[in-house]
């Protein structure tokens, strides 16, 4: 397994690999918010609890 990272002061692997997952996250979130937003908030907005 390779790791690549700019994040020099990082001197736990699992930290980083902590942190990707995190943003990794994030970065899903971000791409089904958008994808809802683009159908009208439907069948995934109510999967996050939004009101019908």
């Amino acid at each position: 397994e390779y790791i690549a990272t700019n994040e020099l002061t990082a001197s736990d692997i699992e930290q980083v690999k902590s942190t990707c997952s995190y943003r990794w996250k994030i970065e899903e979130f971000h791409r089904e918010l958008k994808q809802a937003m683009q159908r009208g908030l439907g069948e995934a907005a109510r999967s996050w609890g939004f009101p019908p």
